[in-house]
């Protein structure tokens, strides 16, 4: 009773505006806030899910030729594969690579200098080798990493920007590989490339003004998390309802129309568009889940 109280009173605190501004030392309750999301989320999924939806240059509106969008799809699947089939995915600079050449079809590190924007003084190309390997290194020896490192050593990858192409795709799909070995399993989660979907030029804003010097990387950090929050808050909320209501005796006739009541007299119009789309990922991600575990039986 006690954790479903807790729960209660942390759902309740998801739908009120965001006042938490730059203050790094506020990742801690997002991250409790975000241990109870997945629960809710993924009590009924046993496995990662795969890749659904578009990527973010598509929402952008900024055109990618097909197999570039199917190649960043492919190489999401490859990495839930991997974990399906038993396997690992090492936090490692042969990883970064692997991935980036997934991606474009290059996988090495640039050779010289390169633009983002009107921004042209990024690290130099000689500095790449090491800086990389000492931000996962750096990773990989913490002790019991969160979210919040994640999205830690996700902006500093990015800072460096290591390759002559593909970077944002390719550390967004590091951190992804990171947010499995830690066991999330929704792709709502885990798929970074889609953390912005409500607002795509968020994203770059953020690095932009990091290069400006108008916030820093622990302010980035902290909003890269807060984004994984937003695209899993309404979900959770309403999975919670929904058990509140369950445990009350209530027949699923009498479940669904005040859920319908409670929906509507706590969500915008533009927040159930985005409960909706939450909801029919989770329920497809559960079918997903449950057909692989039943044909894993019959193997």
């Amino acid at each position: 009773m006690a954790i479903r109280s807790c729960l209660m009173l942390q759902i309740t605190i998801y739908l009120t505006p965001d006042k938490m501004g730059c203050n790094c030392n506020k990742h801690n309750p997002i991250i409790r806030q975000l241990d109870l999301q997945q629960e809710l989320i993924e009590q009924n999924i046993s496995e990662p899910a795969f890749w659904s939806g578009r990527i973010r240059r598509e929402l952008s509106k900024k055109t990618l030729a097909p197999i570039e969008n199917d190649a960043v799809k492919q190489t999401y699947n490859w990495l839930v594969s991997t974990i399906r089939k038993g396997g690992s995915l090492p936090v490692t600079v042969q990883l970064l690579k692997e991935l980036n050449g997934r991606i474009t079809g290059d996988g090495d590190f640039r050779v010289k200098g390169v633009k983002v924007g009107k921004f042209s003084n990024l690290m130099h190309s000689s500095r790449v080798p090491h800086l990389v390997e000492h931000q996962i290194n750096h990773y990989s020896n913490l002790e019991d990493p969160t979210l919040f490192d994640l999205q830690k050593l996700h902006v500093d990858l990015l800072l460096i920007h290591p390759f002559s192409d593909g970077n944002g795709r390719t550390v967004r799909m590091f951190a992804s590989a990171l947010a499995l070995n830690l066991g999330y399993k929704s792709s709502l989660f885990v798929a970074f490339e889609q953390h912005f979907d409500h607002d795509p030029p968020a994203y770059n804003r953020l690095f932009n003004e990091l290069r400006s010097s108008k916030i820093d990387k622990q302010c980035v950090a902290l909003k890269l998390l807060r984004a994984v929050y937003e695209n899993t808050k309404y979900i959770a909320w309403f999975r919670l309802k929904y058990r509140s209501l369950q445990q009350q005796g209530l027949n699923e006739i009498e479940i669904s129309q005040k859920l319908h009541s409670i929906v509507d007299k706590n969500l915008s119009f533009e927040q159930q568009k985005q409960l909706n789309y939450q909801l029919r990922r989770t329920l497809s991600e559960e079918d997903e889940s449950h057909e692989f575990s039943h044909n894993q039986q019959l193997c």
